[in-house]
C-alpha cells in the first residue's frame, strides 16, 4: 500500500476537489411596465465552437440587452443575442412584425459558422422584419427558418410552406415543435403541418395534417421530408435530439392529456421518450404511469449513445389525501420526498434501459428542468427549489425558510455512476420566485444557464435586478476563467485485480496534477500508475481527477471484489442481465421471446433467498430490487432451455 495517505470522507472529498465557481451573470429585458403581462423569457440557447453564447428570447418594447437598447417592432418580438465566453456583449437582433404575434422556438449551432433559429409570425398584412438585415412584405407563410453566421451576418431566411395555405391552416395547424442541427449544419426541423407541398414545388407532400421532419442542409437547400411514426406530439412540451452515430431520433417530453401516437401504439401517460430511426420508423418508447410529471428539455446524447433526461418524479405518499402512489419510469420508482415532486436525472442506454437515476431529497415541490454535459465525466442538472434540497451521495444541502420563494440550483453528477459531485445555487435575496429555463455547455468545461428574474438574482457578487414588466431574462456562466483554452483534460484508467491488490494504469490525456480517491476514505495525489491494497473485500467507487491550465475532468469506475470459492454456472444464450452493479432495477433481455415461464431467484452469498419471482418470457423483464440491501448476490434464471446464474452487485 502507498503510505502516508490522508484519510478523508468521500463526500468531503467530492465537495472540495471540484472547485468551479460562478464566473459572471448578465440581465436583459424590457424597461417598460404598461401593466400588461410582459414576461421576457428565454426560448433556447446555444454555444459555438469558440465558446460564444447565443440566446433566443421573447421580448417586449424598449429592450435593454446589457446596456444596448432596442425599441422593438411590435408589442411582442423575438430577439437573438450573443455574448462571448467572458460575458462581453457581441451583437443582438430583433425579429418580428408590428402585429406582435411572433414566437421563437428553437436555436441550434453547427461546428462551422452557423446559428440557426426557428420561429413563427402572424403578419396580418404587415411586414416581417429580420432586424435591419432583411424584411418580407406581407408574407403568406407563418413558419420561418433563419441562419446567421457567428459574427451576426444574416445568411438566409426561408419558409417550407407553400403560399396557398388558408389563414386557418397557417395559424391553427402549422407550428414548430423542435429542431436539431448537427456539426455539419444538417437541419432536422420537427413541425406540425397541414396538407400541402413543402420545400418547393417538387418537395414533400403532406396529404393530411401530421407531425413530420423537414430536412435542410447548411446552405438552406431542402433535402426532403419524413412522415414520422409519431403523431399528436404536444407542441410546447416535446423535445428532439438526434444520435448521429447510431442514426436514431429521440422525442421526449410531457403529455398534455391527449394520447400520443407512437408506431401503432398510444402513449396515454405524461412522461414519454420515443425512439425512431432516421427514416422516422418507430423502434420503441417508454412512458410513466402518471398523467403528470414530465421531461422538460431535450434529451442529451453522449458519444456512447447513452441518453440523459431531466425532469421530476413523485414518491409513494399514503399519508396524504387522496393517497399517492409513486411514479414509475423505466423501472425507477420515485422515493425521495415526503410527497412533493422532486428533481430527477435519468441515464438510459440506446435501447431505453435504465442505467442509473439520481433523485433529490426535497420537502416541497421542486423541478429538474434541463441537463448539459460539462465534460466526458460529468453531467449537470439545473432546476429550482423551495425550502430544502439534498442529493443522497453529497454532503451539501440547501435550505430556505418557509414562504421565501424559489432559488435556482445546479447539481453535477458523474456520468459513469450518477454519484453527485457537487451542488451550487443562485441566491435571490428578496425571496421571490426565480426560475431557470435552459442550460448549455461549451467545449471548455463551462456551463451557461438562462432563466427569469422576478426580482433579483445574485451572481458572483453582482445583483441582477428586474427593471420592467413581470420578468426579465438573465444568463450566468459557471466553470472556469479559461476562454482561450482548447485542451480540456480527458482522464481514464484501467485496473487489474490480484487478491486485495489493485494495479491502476492511467490511460488518459496529459495533465498538470492528478489525484485518485480510492473509495475507502483515502486519496492518492501525484501517482498516475500505482498498486493499491485494500484492507478488505467490498464495493469501491474509484475517482480520478486531473487538471491542467484549461480546467478539470473526472472519471470513475467501480472495483468489485467477489468470493472466489463459489462455482458459477452461466448460460448467456438464455438471457442478457444488466446493469451490474445495479441499484433499483435489473433488466432481463431474453435471447428469444416465447410463451414459456422463467423462475428467478436472488440469493446472498450464504445461500439465503432474498427475491423470488416467476415471469412470462413473452416480453423482456424488469425486476424491482430497491428493497434489497446493498451487497453481493447471485441471480439465478431457470427456463426450459437451461439455467443462467450470475454474480450480482447491488449498490
Amino acid at each position: 500500500m502507498i503510505k502516508n495517505l490522508l484519510l478523508i470522507p468521500l463526500l468531503l472529498f467530492l465537495t472540495n476537489i471540484y472547485a468551479q465557481e460562478w464566473e459572471w451573470g448578465k440581465r436583459s429585458g424590457s424597461i417598460s411596465s404598461d401593466g400588461l403581462s410582459e414576461d421576457d423569457e428565454i426560448y433556447d440557447m446555444g454555444v459555438d465552437r469558440n465558446g460564444n453564447l447565443y440566446i433566443l428570447n421573447q421580448v417586449y418594447p424598449q429592450q435593454n440587452i446589457d446596456g444596448h437598447l432596442h425599441y422593438g417592432l411590435g408589442y411582442r418580438d423575438v430577439s437573438l443575442a450573443s455574448f462571448d465566453c467572458n460575458g462581453n456583449f457581441r451583437w443582438s437582433k430583433i425579429l418580428g412584425t408590428p402585429n406582435g404575434g411572433d414566437y421563437g422556438f428553437s436555436l441550434r449551432t453547427d461546428n462551422i459558422d452557423g446559428v440557426y433559429l426557428s420561429m413563427s409570425v402572424i403578419a396580418n398584412n404587415d411586414t416581417f422584419f429580420i432586424d435591419s438585415d432583411s424584411s418580407i412584405a406581407k408574407p403568406k407563410q407563418s413558419l420561418f427558418l433563419i441562419k446567421y453566421d457567428t459574427s451576426g451576418s444574416l445568411k438566409w431566411v426561408l419558409s417550407p410552406q407553400p403560399d396557398t395555405l388558408s389563414f386557418y391552416s397557417l395559424y391553427s395547424f402549422s407550428y414548430t415543435i423542435d429542431m436539431d442541427v448537427d456539426d455539419n449544419g444538417n437541419i432536422f426541423w420537427l413541425a406540425n403541418i397541414p396538407p400541402g407541398v413543402y420545400g418547393g414545388s417538387n418537395g414533400f407532400v403532406a396529404t393530411d395534417t401530421l407531425n413530420c421532419i423537414l430536412k435542410y442542409n447548411r446552405n438552406g437547400h431542402f433535402l426532403g421530408g419524413i412522415d414520422i411514426e409519431a403523431d399528436s406530439l404536444p407542441a410546447l412540451s416535446t423535445y428532439m435530439a438526434r444520435d448521429y452515430i447510431n442514426k436514431l431520433i429521440y422525442l421526449a417530453g410531457g403529455g398534455n392529456g391527449k394520447p400520443i401516437i407512437a408506431g401503432n401504439q398510444y402513449i396515454k401517460h405524461a412522461k414519454f421518450l420515443i425512439c425512431l430511426n432516421e427514416q422516422g420508423k418507430y423502434l420503441w418508447h417508454r412512458e410513466n404511469n402518471k398523467t403528470h410529471t414530465g421531461i422538460y428539455s431535450r434529451p442529451l446524447i453522449d458519444e456512447y449513445g447513452d441518453i440523459y433526461l431531466a425532469g421530476n418524479t413523485i414518491p409513494d405518499a399514503p399519508h396524504i389525501t387522496p393517497p399517492q402512489t409513486a411514479e414509475v419510469f423505466c423501472g425507477y420508482a420515485g422515493k425521495r420526498s415526503t410527497g412533493s415532486s422532486t428533481p430527477i436525472l435519468y441515464k438510459l442506454n440506446k435501447y431505453g434501459n435504465l442505467l442509473w437515476a439520481a433523485e433529490a431529497y426535497v420537502d416541497a415541490a421542486s423541478t429538474g428542468l434541463a441537463v448539459a454535459r460539462r465534460n466526458s465525466g460529468e453531467v449537470v442538472l439545473t432546476g429550482h427549489y423551495p425550502r430544502w434540497l439534498k442529493w443522497a451521495s453529497h454532503v451539501d444541502s440547501f435550505y430556505l425558510p418557509p414562504n421565501t420563494g424559489y432559488n435556482i440550483f445546479i447539481a453535477r453528477f458523474s456520468s459513469q455512476t450518477g454519484i453527485a459531485l457537487g451542488v451550487n445555487e443562485l441566491v435571490s435575496p428578496t425571496g421571490n420566485n426565480e426560475y431557470v429555463t435552459n442550460i448549455v455547455s461549451d467545449s471548455r468545461n463551462n456551463i451557461y444557464i438562462g432563466g427569469q428574474i422576478r426580482n433579483q438574482v445574485i451572481v458572483t457578487g453582482d445583483t441582477l435586478t428586474k427593471v420592467g414588466g413581470n420578468t426579465d431574462w438573465f444568463i450566468a456562466k459557471y466553470g472556469h476563467n479559461n476562454c482561450n483554452c482548447t485542451n480540456i483534460p480527458e482522464p481514464r484508467f484501467t485496473y487489474t485485480l490480484k487478491g486485495l491488490d489493485v494495479t491502476f494504469k492511467y490511460t488518459g490525456s496529459h495533465y498538470n496534477s492528478i489525484e485518485y480517491f480510492m473509495g475507502d476514505g483515502r486519496w492518492i495525489k501525484g501517482f498516475a500508475d500505482h498498486t493499491y491494497t485494500y484492507n478488505s473485500p467490498g464495493i469501491y467507487t474509484v475517482f480520478v481527477k486531473v487538471t491542467n491550465n484549461c480546467g478539470d475532468n473526472t472519471y470513475s469506475d467501480v472495483i468489485n471484489f467477489w468470493p472466489t470459492d463459489i462455482s458459477i454456472k452461466q448460460n448467456d444464450s438464455i438471457a442478457h442481465i444488466y446493469p451490474n452493479p445495479a441499484t433499483d432495477v435489473i433488466h432481463i433481455n431474453w435471447a428469444s421471446l416465447s410463451a414459456g415461464m422463467a423462475n428467478i431467484n436472488i440469493t446472498d452469498i450464504s445461500g439465503k433467498k432474498v427475491y423470488q419471482s416467476e415471469v412470462k418470457m413473452d416480453a423482456n423483464a424488469i425486476l424491482n430490487i430497491e428493497d434489497i440491501h446493498p451487497g453481493f448476490y447471485f441471480l439465478n434464471v431457470q427456463t426450459e432451455s437451461g439455467t443462467n446464474t450470475q454474480k450480482l452487485l447491488i449498490q
